[in-house]
């Protein structure tokens, strides 16, 4: 099966490749990913991943079929706290956070905004209770979930057998600089 490029970084430095679709897309209200989209949108012309509302649209796709493509070692590391198990991969040139890597799992979730064509569409909405507050209502166009729904394991474990139960480890990279 060929590989097709799957998300790009705007300046073209990084981009991942991937011949599967993407497991499931959601947009993500959880702390952790409000808190780390606003450290990283601050950076100099650093990129905006969450929407207006604090929303964060990611996709998800299975590590075992990525391949990241890294040109000048553009990738950088981004952990919230030292322990954490996430890390967010953003090339330093543009200061686009391209993923987000669950190192303890089997899948990547990648940025939307960064999505080439065509780009996945969420179909539901997770972790609406940390959502900002002053909000309107969401809308009814998918399901919406106070925390992380047991519908969202169901493709991401059917996805992990699959593969034989299996987590790949993606690279190391350096780590982000905050200012």
């Amino acid at each position: 099966m060929a590989s097709t490029i799957i998300a790009r970084c705007p300046c073209g430095a990084t981009h991942i490749t991937c011949p599967a679709k993407s497991i499931v897309s959601v947009v993500c209200y959880c702390t952790d990913c409000q808190a780390a989209a606003t450290a990283l949108a601050a950076l100099p012309d650093g990129w905006r991943v969450m929407d207006a509302d604090g929303g964060t649209p990611l996709a998800l796709f299975p590590k075992k079929h990525l391949q990241f493509h890294d040109h000048g070692g553009r990738l950088r590391a981004h952990y919230r706290t030292p322990n954490s198990p996430t890390r967010r991969l953003v090339c330093n040139q543009c200061n686009s956070q391209l993923c987000l890597d669950s190192t303890k799992g089997p899948w990547l979730s990648v940025s939307v905004k960064f999505c080439t064509a065509p780009k996945p569409m969420p179909n539901m909405r997770i972790m609406t209770r940390s959502r900002p507050t002053g909000q309107g209502p969401l809308p009814g166009d998918m399901r919406n979930f106070a925390k992380f729904p047991a519908r969202l394991m169901l493709p991401l474990v059917a996805s992990w057998a699959k593969g034989g139960f299996r987590v790949v480890k993606l690279p190391e990279y350096p780590g982000l600089d905050l200012p």
